[in-house]
């Protein structure tokens, strides 16, 4: 048998390609199998020999490894979630009500009337919402020039009925005539002609809101929608001490922009649904303020703002005192004790963050921190000490989750190697070449039976320490991952593939799984590794081998393999 980069001149004339030591390139090539031939017992024996002392090779290289075991720190933590919020909140200051308090609504407010109608006409007053929600029509009935001549305009709802008749004389131009469901109207002076109309829609479900892109000092459709009443003039005002100006012909907008720019730490915001606004401070929790004062523009007011009292941010309930933190109501005041030291807890000025903070500064060589991503408390300790807790009447352990008592540190793997990776290298190199022996060629005749019962239970072996080493199974090849792969077709094994530099690589970077591949014992792992496996059977099989083809138990001429 040859193995490629043995010498110049080397020939592959195996199934079998080993990479050498350092190279890279492909790793095997499989010729496909020569046609049957008569089965030499002498050389086949020879195969066998040579498998067995490639084994105890191995076997000796797997006293070099060792397993490592490490004393890991005793832990501590949480057996669930603490449920806690640890997102704090921002300090707001809202309207007490909303900023247009008009239950009911009507549009336009300007209307103008179809036809040649030259007197624009505008709606005013509060809808009382005696006509529910309709289009409410008004109809000039009897023409002529506002102001100058008697003029009619009738008022019908969606039905054609009369609500009501604005009658209007000389001098009536302008004249505000309140209707019988609190609107009112006014014409101004030109001509009315006969039968011209306009129409409103009135709801007595849809209240008036504010129109945050009007300006203040708007009117009719362009109206900013205060309460009646309402008038904002030039002046302003501050929050938590910066001043925010405010112009008549401002819109809430421009104002919200101005907080924004001011430095105040707050923004202002429009809510549509609620109808109101709200300060809100951009840093969240307990510590923040708002404080709005000196306001000379009468927007304030017109906000709903004044005597509106702030709500105060809230802390994460990790840095709230513990008294307010519902998940933690079973803690009491009082001292417990985590190895022997004392650890004091006020409920009414303590955080939990400050309680883990104390043990860390407390407690030598012990850890203490709260879990955010899964909601829990962690106390660990050093070394290879224990952990011993005692909550001495607090309740502080039980109420994190945590049962008091002792921990004990853990032993943990960690440190193992191979003392000769060179050595395990060429050994695996060997029982490659080995099996490659064993496993090629196609026999017929004399002994071509025993040599397939050999061939299976090699195959057994190696496909078991393939799957429960390295957790695959198949009909094909099997990549290990660790530089040393079953190479097999239509389920059958035909040979192993080495790749030297990442077989070595992996014995340095992943010993326990490499040796859990090659060495594992039944007894210890519930399955044999591959060297364990064959290494257990090839004596069995070359005595088996040789009393089939030797006559009365003699050697026959065959060669001596029981050295």
């Amino acid at each position: 048998m040859q193995i490629s980069g043995t010498s110049p001149n080397s020939s592959i004339n195996s199934s079998m390609y080993i990479a050498p030591a350092g190279g890279g390139g492909r790793a095997s090539s499989f010729s496909s199998a020569p046609a049957a031939v008569g089965l030499d017992p002498a050389a086949f024996l020879g195969e066998l020999g040579d498998l067995r002392d490639a084994l105890r090779g191995l076997r000796r290289v797997d006293g070099s490894f060792r397993a490592g075991t490490t004393k890991q720190a005793a832990r501590a933590t949480s057996v669930a979630s603490l449920g806690l919020t640890l997102t704090p909140t921002a300090t707001t200051l809202t309207s007490t009500a909303e900023i247009n308090t008009t239950p009911t609504s009507y549009t336009p407010k300007v209307p103008a009337f179809s036809g040649s109608s030259s007197s624009d006409p505008t709606l005013g007053g509060v809808y009382d919402g005696s006509n529910g929600d309709d289009t409410l029509t008004f109809v000039v009935t009897d023409g002529g020039l506002v102001g100058l001549t008697g003029v009619a305009v009738e008022v019908r709802d969606s039905g054609g009925g009369v609500i009501d008749t604005v009658s209007l004389g000389f001098g009536g131009a302008n004249d505000v005539t309140t209707l019988s469901n609190g609107l009112e109207i006014a014409f101004s002076s030109g001509t009315l002609s006969l039968g011209d109309s306009f129409q409103v829609e009135v709801s007595a479900t849809v209240g008036e809101a504010l129109q945050p892109d009007r300006a203040f000092d708007g009117t009719g459709d362009a109206a900013a929608n205060f309460d009646s009443g309402t008038t904002i003039t030039n002046g302003s005002f501050t929050v938590n001490g910066a001043q925010i100006d405010v112009f008549a012909n401002d819109t809430l907008n421009d104002v919200i922009a101005r907080v924004a720019a001011s430095g105040a730490g707050v923004d202002l915001a429009y809510d549509p649904d609620t109808d109101s606004v709200r300060f809100t401070s951009r840093t969240p929790g307990s510590a923040e303020s708002i404080v709005v004062a000196g306001d000379t523009s009468g927007l304030i007011a017109a906000l709903k703002l004044d005597g509106a009292s702030e709500v105060p941010g809230l802390d994460s309930e990790l840095e709230r005192s513990i008294d307010s933190v519902p998940e933690l109501a079973a803690i009491s005041s009082g001292t417990f004790t985590i190895n022997g030291v004392d650890v004091s807890i006020d409920t009414a000025s303590d955080s939990l963050a400050d309680v883990l903070a104390r043990i860390e500064s407390l407690v030598p060589g012990v850890t203490a921190r709260f879990d955010e991503q899964k909601g829990t408390v962690v106390i660990g300790g050093s070394g290879v000490d224990d952990l011993v807790l005692d909550s001495g009447g607090t309740s502080f352990f039980s109420s994190v989750g945590i049962a008091a008592g002792t921990f004990e540190a853990r032993t943990g793997r960690g440190g193992a190697k191979f003392g000769d990776v060179n050595g395990l290298r060429d050994g695996i190199t060997k029982l490659v070449r080995a099996l490659e022996g064993i496993f090629e060629g196609d026999y017929t005749g004399f002994g071509s039976a025993t040599v397939k019962s050999t061939r299976t239970t090699f195959d057994t072996i190696i496909a078991t320490a393939f799957d429960e080493a390295v957790r695959k199974r198949g009909t094909d090849t099997l990549r290990s991952g660790l530089g040393l792969d079953l190479v097999r077709e239509e389920g059958r094994t035909i040979g192993l593939d080495l790749r030297r530099s990442q077989f070595a690589q992996a014995a340095r970077s992943s010993p326990e799984d490499l040796h859990a591949l090659l060495y594992s014992e039944k007894a210890k792992d519930g399955f044999n590794g591959l060297i364990v496996g064959l290494a257990d059977r090839i004596d069995g099989q070359i005595d088996s081998f040789t009393r089939f083809i030797t006559p009365s138990g003699s050697s026959g001429g065959l060669v001596n393999v029981s050295g």
